[in-house]
């Protein structure tokens, strides 16, 4: 398992980070990867950008494991 935390800050905004990715095999030649982030946004970015957050969200991680996923496969 691994545990990754992350704070960051911009004028007027901040955001915490807590995500968990699990890696268990399976059967042989398959890997499980469960992966799981909790997200707080505070503060003016919060407020102007929560309609969008989410989909965006779901866009960057879709794109980070299909290159993982690439890279492992490839």
């Amino acid at each position: 398992m691994a545990k990754i935390k992350a704070h960051g800050t911009a004028p007027g905004s901040a955001a915490d980070v807590i995500a968990t990715m699990r890696i268990s095999k399976v059967e042989e030649n398959i890997t499980d990867l469960d992966w799981e982030a909790e997200i707080n946004v505070m503060g003016t970015i919060a407020s102007l950008a929560s309609r969008m957050m989410g989909s965006v969200v779901g866009k960057l991680s879709a794109q980070f494991f299909d290159c993982v996923k690439a890279k492992i496969e490839g």
